[in-house]
């Protein structure tokens, strides 16, 4: 039995940065667009939410995870 790690595949790092990054920025305009249609009610919140999402993405992935 080998304990070895497995090689991470480019497929795996592009699905993780669209998790980490391509998926909040996506959410991100779709919040900023209803800001600026008028809709504003829990909008302010959930862009917080997202905007602290793709900042611990960025430190996870500074860091080294």
């Amino acid at each position: 039995m080998s304990t070895e790690p497995k090689p991470q595949s480019t497929m795996d790092d592009v699905r993780e940065l669209l998790i980490d990054f391509g998926l909040p920025m996506v959410i991100l305009v779709m919040l900023f667009t209803l800001m600026l249609t008028g809709i504003d009610g829990e909008v302010k919140t959930l862009m917080a939410g997202v905007i602290g999402w793709i900042t611990k993405s960025g430190v996870t992935r500074y860091r080294g995870k």
